[in-house]
C-alpha cells in the first residue's frame, strides 16, 4: 500500500465475488467500527449490499491498517 491513507480499509471479498466483484469497506463511525459490503455496478453507481458493525477480525485489520499511518 502506498500513497495517502484512506479513512477506511477496503477489502476485496473473493469468497462472495462469483457473480460480481464485492468489496468490504471498514471504517469508524460514531458508535465504533462498521463494515459496509458493496459492489460497483457502473463507473458512477455503487450498490450497497449490507452494513453492520465490524467483526473482531475486521476491526483488528482496520486498526492495523490505520496504525501504518500514525
Amino acid at each position: 500500500m502506498g500513497g495517502e491513507p484512506q479513512d477506511y480499509l477496503e477489502i476485496f471479498d473473493a469468497a462472495h465475488s462469483q457473480d460480481e466483484d464485492r468489496f468490504i469497506a471498514i471504517g469508524e463511525i460514531h458508535r465504533g467500527v462498521a463494515a459496509v459490503i458493496y459492489t460497483e455496478r457502473a463507473e458512477d453507481t455503487v450498490r450497497i449490499i449490507g452494513a453492520r458493525m465490524a467483526t473482531n477480525r475486521e476491526r483488528d485489520r482496520y486498526r492495523e491498517y490505520m496504525d501504518q499511518y500514525r
